[in-house]
């Protein structure tokens, strides 16, 4: 009896404990929420700051409302990338809807500064392809924050540009040191439409428009301001290893590749390759009689305009078949170059073959030929290897009509030729793995060009040529090319 009394009334205190609960939670709402019923707009121009009360991310950005504020007074802070922070302090009042509204670019103390330098000084300076009639070195200022395009031109320098950030408040700094062009001007992937910096090749043509062969990207054409690229993707280019470039008397481009030879004249590809013994061509040259002798890896090819004719080891006397230079002298015969048996000289009926054996040379520079060039004087000069290997040794020679001998090149070692060049003078220039040198006939007194004492944009030199105008244009393996200009 006593334990239902005990229950009854432990249920009689829970009952009334719920009600006060009950009474409690539905209650109006105290004084302490009615006071913070104030409203906060805030805008900005730009938009999207971030917004800060009293020092506290509030996880808004602009435009945004903020709801249950505190009255009274609140400190407003406007962070935007870029620009100086933005401190407001607002007073609130109960039960009204209050706004903000700040536009960036109407405060001068968010502008920035760009501190312009440039090596040499006294270069023009445009902003976002705009001159600014002003010159380095100089502070621009009452800048935006953002980004700005900044160019630098001076006389006789390589034009440049780049891209600055300007902060607000913030002096930012932007410097440029300009290629001087007022001898030496280069052309590489960085600053130029030029497909590749890996040469292989060059010539001019009748239209002074210079030619270059890559080792990677295919042929470009320059004349002076355009650039052209030409590959197996964008044109009937075979192959976008180019092995040799020459022009013919009707300013037709002859291009040599790994896959085969094809022509050029400005409109019309033509293939060739499948009257060819083999599908690597090395070398390309025209003789008196307008005929064109091709060099390739299975054999030497004549051909007169209609007829094709082709010579190897099993139908006369030359000693290979891998041919890797060809040349004509003043007397119309044809100078073969193979790439183990020495040289082979052809008249059109007799064969002679020069090598180790019977060159009566005292040191022996090798009968890998590189390459093969004559001049107007009777002269031929090769470049021998004695090894297929790359920095092997070797050598450049000089027949005069009736002996042999080796060439001492002044300052350049022996084993680094590369190719040899004749200009419409009789200068011979000699390119090599470590620069670039010329002399008439002296070889000793030859000057040498190199990345030290000139601006020859690479060390090896695989092309040498001169154009109409009498600049000289080196195209290097690495380096891109070079123009060295007539003064």
């Amino acid at each position: 009896m006593n334990t239902k009394i005990i229950a009854s009334f432990l249920l009689l205190i829970l009952i009334m404990i719920l009600i006060s609960c009950e009474r409690e939670v539905f209650n109006n709402e105290p004084e302490e929420v009615l006071k913070k019923n104030v409203t906060l707009f805030i805008d900005s121009k730009p938009s999207n700051a971030q917004i800060y009360l009293n020092d506290r991310n509030t996880g808004f950005r602009t435009p945004a409302f903020l709801k249950w504020l505190d009255e009274g007074s609140n400190k407003i802070t406007l962070k935007l990338d870029l620009f100086k922070d933005t401190i407001l302090y607002k007073f609130l009042t109960p039960f009204k809807q209050e706004s903000i509204f700040v536009n960036y670019y109407l405060n001068p103390g968010h502008y920035g500064k760009v501190y312009c330098t440039s090596f040499p000084s006294g270069a023009n300076i445009y902003l976002n392809d705009s001159l600014t009639f002003l010159t380095t070195s100089v502070i621009l200022t009452k800048l935006f924050p953002g980004y700005y395009k900044i160019k630098y031109t001076k006389e006789f320098h390589r034009s440049d540009s780049g891209t600055v950030l300007v902060k607000g408040s913030i002096q930012s700094m932007f410097h440029l040191s300009l290629e001087d062009t007022s001898l030496w001007v280069s052309y590489r992937t960085n600053n130029s439409k030029i497909s590749s910096n890996l040469l292989a090749n060059i010539v001019v043509d009748e239209n002074n428009v210079v030619w270059i062969g890559t080792r990677d990207k295919g042929l470009c054409r320059f004349d002076g301001k355009n650039w052209n690229i030409f590959n197996k993707t964008n044109s009937q280019l075979l192959n976008d290893n180019i092995n040799y470039l020459a022009v013919d008397k009707n300013n037709k481009l002859w291009v040599a590749t790994s896959a085969g030879l094809q022509t050029y004249d400005g409109k019309i590809w033509v293939n060739y390759t499948n009257y060819l013994p083999g599908n690597y061509v090395s070398s390309v040259t025209f003789d008196n009689s307008n005929n064109v002798w091709i060099g390739t890896d299975n054999g030497l090819v004549k051909y007169d305009g209609i007829n094709w004719e082709i010579y190897n080891t099993k139908n006369s006397k030359m000693p290979g078949n891998f041919i890797t230079t060809v040349a004509v002298d003043i007397y119309n015969r044809l100078w073969i170059g193979t790439n183990v048996f020495g040289i082979v000289v052809f008249d059109g009926q007799n064969w002679k073959v020069y090598n180790m054996s019977n060159m009566n040379l005292s040191k022996n520079v090798g009968d890998i030929i590189k390459e093969i060039k004559c001049d107007k004087r009777g002269n031929v000069y090769v470049a021998h290897s004695q090894s297929l290997m790359d920095n092997a040794a070797g050598g450049i020679t000089r027949f005069n009509g009736n002996q042999w001998e080796v060439l001492k090149l002044n300052v350049v070692p022996s084993d680094l030729i590369l190719t040899i060049y004749i200009d419409n003078d009789d200068m011979i220039w000699v390119g090599t793995r470590n620069g670039l040198t010329k002399f008439y006939d002296n070889p000793e007194g030859a000057l040498y060009y190199n990345t030290i004492n000139s601006k020859i944009p690479g060390r090896e030199v695989v092309g040498v040529a001169v154009d109409k105008n009498g600049n000289l244009w080196v195209a290097t393996f690495g380096g891109g090319l070079g123009k060295l200009k007539k003064q």
